[in-house]
């Protein structure tokens, strides 16, 4: 399971990588910094990525603290084509 588990962040690791690389060579980017909880929450950023070819999608998410430091993270694999509205919502219930 963990062996599984890496190597579907692996991949969810180089393709963002890869699609961050991408928008910098092609366009000018604006990305916004993060930004802290309050004291004494955390902050859990999500996201779905949709591979059309493959028909797969899969969500992840990076829970850190209101100093900034990593508590947890999990991704999942659908081997399905989810809609992408329903593939971003699927991501915060997972």
């Amino acid at each position: 399971v963990g062996h599984n588990a890496f190597q579907m962040w692996q991949s969810w690791f180089d393709t963002h990588t890869a699609r961050a690389q991408f928008q910098q060579m092609h366009e000018e980017q604006h990305s916004p910094s993060w930004s802290k909880p309050y004291e004494g929450w955390l902050k859990i950023n999500m996201d779905a990525d949709f591979f059309e070819n493959q028909g797969i999608t899969t969500t992840a998410c990076c829970v850190r603290n209101s100093h900034g430091e990593f508590q947890g993270a999990q991704t999942r694999k659908y081997n399905s084509r989810i809609p992408i509205l329903e593939g971003e919502g699927v991501a915060m219930l997972d």
